[in-house]
């Protein structure tokens, strides 16, 4: 597609990303959805992208899911939901029963459940339990868990898998499923799964995606470097009892993304979406130092970076120039530089939380729509624009009619033919970025895409309890390496290497995202029980009594 200085350019970053599910104790994983997205949409976005080849997009990966991918792919991993679907039903007990009832039901019943006659005549049969899944027990027969069992996946297949002529014989059949068959379908997920790196290998090797990257497993970057820091993003935010600031760690899981990214599509990252778009200053810094090319973040951040001091120290603010959110700045140090992308909240909101109600073909033309306003307001301006819409790859999808297959086909098919953007990649538009359109920044507020702020993550009781008790631990190991000398550290290279990376996992965003106080679903509660385990894991590597808290019951999942 030709293009020029008048051009107004579009990037997708499309974000996938799950934290680290696997019990540290036996190397099961707890929760299915690196698995059960991966059949839906980690695949599938990418093959979208390929069906309309003038179409490019970034999609953005984290470490910590691509390595659970390549377990499943190989068959490694094992989790609840493929363990009690897969087993034969005359051999299941109550409690693999009950587990059918409780959780394969727990599904958009609108997009995946009512499209099924059989799907929907069995949620009525457990639905008229009134909550109570064992009264279930006696009237669901061996056939019914058996076409449970395949529904559930069935309903998680994406557009590709349902397209399959086998698996669409399955959707057809809808009942009377046999153990064959859904051996059959088991097989088919798993085949697909192993076929998602190399297709994004592929299109990125192509020029039609950008592979981008985020730190291994997802840490919430800016609160590593300093979780007190969240004050000056947020005032009067309650802060842990205990400082939080090991920049070190933040370098060290950048450093080991790159690294794994190198060893996945043999050449190094250009681009980061940093968790949850969080930034500061010194995560613009650890950046640069690891070679990456560019940043993202949200729009929220740039207008809280360009309000004014005064020379009293207070903040005026001025109008914002809306069109200055539509070309990249680049903060620069001594180091280098790197450029970075502010996200269109607006319309990356739309896709994600507004359209899913609507005809696919009609939320595809209102967006494109939405796209032609801005540019008419852009085009009386002068300068080189980048509309960036970004969001998460995968959730929205299940809400849509069929997945969301229809509305981004007819989306892109628009944007390449008819010509009014340019749709690329963040790396493809900095190359043909001209010197003259270049803003610079010396500094960026701090905050993530949510208001700007961290509260999402810190501040309520529950969450600064956690960061406690991270702090807690990564003093406990610091004080255990101190008291090795040189030749012992060698020799227990493996073991500190162990309890590092069980910090690493327990520094993930996720988990402080689902924590709190209260009344929980047992869903959230999981996530919880993780982040105890994982840390956990730490004191068990160094071979160290676990702390009463973060000491958990071996029934997680029920």
């Amino acid at each position: 597609m030709s293009y020029d200085n008048s051009s107004v350019f579009i990037t997708f970053l499309w974000h996938m990303h799950q934290p680290m599910y696997k019990d540290p104790r036996n190397e099961e994983y707890i929760l299915p959805w690196v698995r059960l997205h991966a059949i839906k949409d980690y695949f599938d976005m990418a093959a979208l992208i390929e069906t309309v080849p003038q179409m490019r997009a970034v999609i953005n990966i984290v470490p910590s899911l691509f390595v659970q991918l390549e377990d499943y792919s190989k068959g490694s991993a094992r989790d609840p939901y493929l363990i009690y679907g897969s087993k034969p039903v005359s051999e299941l007990t109550v409690e693999e029963k009950l587990f059918l009832l409780n959780n394969f039901f727990t599904i958009n019943k609108k997009r995946k459940i009512d499209p099924s006659p059989r799907y929907s005549e069995l949620w009525q049969k457990q639905s008229q339990a009134e909550g109570q899944p064992e009264k279930a027990l006696s009237s669901f027969t061996l056939q019914d868990y058996l076409d449970l069992q395949v529904l559930f996946n069935l309903a998680w297949c994406g557009p590709t898998l349902k397209k399959d002529d086998e698996v669409a014989a399955l959707i057809d059949k809808d009942r009377n499923f046999t153990q064959e068959e859904k051996s059959l379908l088991l097989a088919k997920q798993q085949k697909l799964i192993g076929k998602i790196i190399p297709l994004y290998r592929h299109l990125q090797e192509q020029g039609q995606i950008e592979v981008s990257v985020s730190p291994f497993y997802h840490p919430l970057l800016p609160l590593i470097c300093d979780n007190y820091l969240a004050k000056k993003a947020q005032q009067g935010l309650k802060l842990p009892e205990h400082r939080f600031s090991y920049p070190h760690d933040a370098e060290e899981q950048m450093r080991l993304a790159v690294e794994y990214y190198g060893k996945l599509f043999g050449t190094e990252p250009r681009g980061m979406w940093p968790p949850e778009g969080a930034v500061s200053n010194k995560v613009l810094e650890l950046a640069i130092n690891n070679g990456i090319r560019w940043v993202a973040t949200d729009e929220t951040i740039l207008r809280k970076t360009l309000v004014e001091t005064t020379a009293a120290g207070r903040e005026k603010k001025r109008p914002f120039a809306e069109e200055k959110l539509y070309a990249p700045y680049k903060f620069k140090n001594q180091v280098g530089e790197v450029s970075i992308f502010f996200r269109n909240q607006a319309l990356s909101n739309l896709i994600s939380f507004v359209y899913s109600s609507w005809d696919e073909e009609e939320a595809a033309n209102d967006f494109y729509h939405q796209l032609m306003v801005l540019k008419t307001s852009l085009k009386k301006r002068e300068g080189q624009f980048i509309i960036s819409i970004i969001m998460d790859g995968e959730n929205a999808w299940e809400y849509f009619p069929k997945g969301g297959e229809r509305f981004l086909l007819s989306l892109y098919q628009k944007i390449v033919d008819r010509r009014e953007f340019v749709p690329t990649t963040c790396s493809e538009f900095l190359n043909f970025e001209t010197k003259d359109s270049q803003l610079y920044l010396t500094h960026i507020a701090p905050g993530s895409w949510i208001d700007g702020g961290f509260s999402t993550w810190i501040g309520e009781p529950a969450k600064n309890e956690a960061w406690d008790y991270l702090s807690k631990a990564k003093r406990t190991l610091e004080g255990w390496i101190s008291t090795l000398t040189p030749e012992e550290k060698q020799q227990k290279s493996e073991t500190i290497e162990k309890a590092l990376n069980a910090i690493y996992i327990a520094e993930g965003s996720d988990w402080f995202w689902w924590l709190k106080r209260g009344e929980q679903p047992e869903s959230e509660k999981v996530f919880s029980v993780l982040f105890k385990l994982h840390l956990a894991e730490m004191y068990r590597a160094l071979g160290l009594e676990i702390p009463f808290y973060l000491r958990v019951a071996n029934q997680i999942i029920k």
